[in-house]
């Protein structure tokens, strides 16, 4: 199967080269190819209205696409002949007339993605979205990886609609498992990226979501503790303690016992926990004012109860640290 693939990219890129046969011409910045137009219009619909909608381009022959960048459009033309796409960053460089280039193997996957959205072409999305997921996954250097990931934000957010998660579940997974590397390194450009509300928005939403997981994983294991270390071993000593011939009686002692201590430890967690969570709440409104100041901006952008949300996987600093910016973020988008 592999080996069919790989003929069949080898057999099809000089059709795609040299354009013999085409009947279509496709342009984009000064740069022409020859197509085919049977190998566009089956694979995407907006291929298909172009060419046989009885639009102009069906009667010139030729479509014109000003506003892509000439590296992706080849790209894209190399999928709908080969099935993938190469990524030659000097091509970018050559190609481009201006700054927006892609620099780094995640740009061409995210733009490629974007690509496949706006003509619809379900396999060059699926394709750019595997290949962007194993890219960010490549062992490297930490650093570089993180300030990557977050001058890609803008473009996976900018670029697709709000319900299509393909791109944006990898990079909000990634991001947030780097948090303390970007929060520390990179503050302007962590900055930057929140900025874009969604991308904030999901930031937090993936933090509730994680930290209520771990809160109930938290409460098992404080439970088993506070069983093996202190009821367990007042259930035994008060079931010893009883005659042998009142072992019923002594049994259903010891189940309520255990009841009332199971009832009253988790009595003391509920309360330590709304004592955290408004200590949380007064070092926001020490920074930002009372908390009718900042909450209403917060809530048109996201749709999480600031006072839900606990901040088990960040640490605490980080998590604050993530809400203080997002608030900012949401008073300036209200004013």
């Amino acid at each position: 199967m592999a080996e069919s693939a790989q003929e069949m990219q080898i057999s099809m890129k000089p059709l795609l080269d040299t354009g013999e046969g085409a009947d279509l011409t496709l342009v984009c910045r000064g740069k022409t190819w020859k197509v085919h137009s049977s190998y566009l219009w089956p694979r995407s619909s907006w291929f298909k209205a172009v060419c046989k909608g009885g639009f102009k381009e069906s009667e010139t022959q030729r479509i014109e696409l000003p506003e892509e960048e000439p590296s992706m459009v080849y790209r894209m033309l190399q999928h709908l002949y080969m099935q993938t796409y190469t990524v030659d960053l000097g091509l970018d460089r050559l190609w481009s007339r201006n700054d927006s280039w892609a620099k780094t193997r995640l740009h061409v996957h995210a733009q490629m993605y974007s690509l496949g959205d706006k003509y619809d072409l379900p396999g060059l999305k699926k394709e750019a979205a595997r290949r962007f997921n194993e890219d960010v996954r490549i062992p490297g250097d930490s650093k570089s990886e993180i300030l990557t990931l977050l001058s890609v934000v803008p473009i996976v957010y900018t670029t697709t609609p709000d319900t299509d998660r393909g791109l944006r579940n990898h990079v909000v997974r990634q991001v947030f498992q780097r948090y303390g590397i970007a929060s520390k390194h990179f503050v302007e450009e962590l900055d930057t990226a929140l900025e874009v509300r969604q991308f904030a928005r999901d930031i937090i939403v993936l933090h509730s979501k994680r930290s209520a997981k771990g809160k109930y994983a938290a409460l098992a294991r404080e439970m088993y503790r506070i069983w093996h270390r202190y009821v367990h071993p007042l259930l035994a000593a008060t079931i010893a303690s009883f005659p042998s011939v009142a072992t019923l009686q002594a049994r259903l002692l010891a189940t309520v016992i255990v009841l009332v201590t199971l009832i009253c430890s988790l009595t003391v967690a509920i309360v330590l926990v709304s004592i955290f969570q408004g200590y949380v709440l007064m070092l926001l409104e020490q920074r930002y004012g009372p908390h009718s100041v900042w909450a209403r901006p917060l809530a048109r952008v996201n749709s999480c109860a600031i006072e839900h949300l606990t901040f088990e996987r960040l640490g605490f600093e980080q998590a604050v640290e993530i809400l203080a910016r997002f608030i900012k973020c949401a008073q300036s988008t209200s004013n």
